[in-house]
């Protein structure tokens, strides 16, 4: 995990607010058995995911936040017929673009 914090001040090129890095954290996860991935999650009372794997928690000045990390092994293999519904998604999203670029022309 990257931590970083407001500065306080505005980058005067972007109007953007000025983040300052903190010390980055993470995890040595082990699993025993056959492994395939594995979910994780942030929750915290403050948390708000503001984009992919991108989170804002709010802290007040001179405050605290907990947050709560969870990490599960996947041990079985998704469902053959998710794996292929996932498949038939994906070919028909790609039969469906070329389809609509036949008409584009």
């Amino acid at each position: 995990m990257h931590v970083f914090h407001d500065s306080g001040t505005t980058d005067p090129d972007t109007g953007l607010p000025v983040l300052v890095p903190q010390t980055p954290f993470g995890f040595a996860v082990d699993h025993s058995g056959e492994l395939h991935g594995w979910r994780h999650q942030l929750s915290g009372a403050t948390l708000t995911e503001v984009g992919p794997n991108l989170y804002r928690i709010r802290v007040p000045t001179g405050g605290e936040a907990v947050v709560t990390t969870e990490i599960e092994a996947l041990e079985l293999p998704p469902e053959w017929w998710k794996r292929l519904l996932r498949w038939l998604l994906r070919l028909l999203r790609r039969f469906l673009r070329w389809l609509l670029g036949l008409f584009k022309h």
